[in-house]
């Protein structure tokens, strides 16, 4: 059956072109998956057993009962509700916020807030990851006079990086006092196993995320990076007896 569209959509925020997740449409159980996201979009939902023709009104509740998997309409593999309700959810947000121009501390924490208060009526624990401070802080040429490639520094400005980068520091401080042992500081963590170098900016010393976990400057691409910044956020996890 074709879904022409979905009016609060669970793919709103989709990395991939292409994904599924179990559901129940008018009592009927199977499988919404969701094809060329971006370009074509297209949905369509697939009972999970023949039957009879089930007549519905547009528009229709469709309601969710797995989570989702990514880059298959095969949504067979896709966690339980039941489980996924009684793990923890880790909230990672708040870095593409400092680059923009009308960014406000109050506005990303209430944000963030958003985020949990719904979150945690529905499972059992919350983590929530501070940024980290990449080379992608930097101006194009910081970035290169201290190591990187070319277009891995973002900031328009020496002022606009030092902003970024002590914001950044800000809302750390911040996020650590509002969720106290709920929360991992991914930059002090880095720092302290020797991941970061420093680099001056506007006279100040700051201690950057090392390309060999930000491979881009900005997010965790490499595998070193992925498995060390995960390390941390299950260190957390541990330490909270989960």
């Amino acid at each position: 059956m074709a879904v022409t569209g979905l009016q609060t959509s669970i793919f709103r925020y989709w990395s991939g072109p292409t994904g599924a997740l179990r559901v129940e449409v008018a009592g009927v159980p199977g499988t919404l998956s969701i094809s060329d996201y971006g370009t074509a979009t297209s949905y369509a939902f697939t009972r999970a057993e023949a039957g009879a023709a089930v007549p519905v009104v547009n528009p229709v509740p469709i309601t969710p009962k797995s989570g989702v998997v990514l880059g298959s309409t095969d949504a067979s593999a896709a966690m339980a509700l039941k489980d996924l309700f009684s793990g923890t959810v880790i909230v990672y947000v708040t870095y593409n916020d400092h680059r923009e121009s009308t960014y406000s501390q109050a506005a990303t924490l209430a944000n963030v807030a958003a985020i949990v208060n719904a979150v945690r009526p529905l499972v059992k624990k919350v983590l929530v990851v501070c940024d980290h401070i990449g080379f992608g802080r930097l101006t194009d040429a910081t970035a290169q006079a201290n190591g990187a490639g070319a277009g891995i520094g973002l900031a328009s400005s020496e002022i606009e990086s030092k902003r970024q980068i002590q914001d950044s520091q800000a809302l750390t401080t911040a996020l650590l006092a509002a969720y106290p042992g709920e929360c991992v500081d991914l930059q002090a963590n880095l720092v302290a196993d020797g991941y970061t170098q420093n680099v001056t900016v506007l006279g100040t010393v700051f201690q950057i995320v090392k390309l060999t976990i930000l491979g881009d400057g900005t997010h965790p691409t490499t595998a070193l990076g992925k498995a060390v910044e995960a390390g941390y956020m299950n260190n957390q996890l541990t330490s909270r007896g989960i």
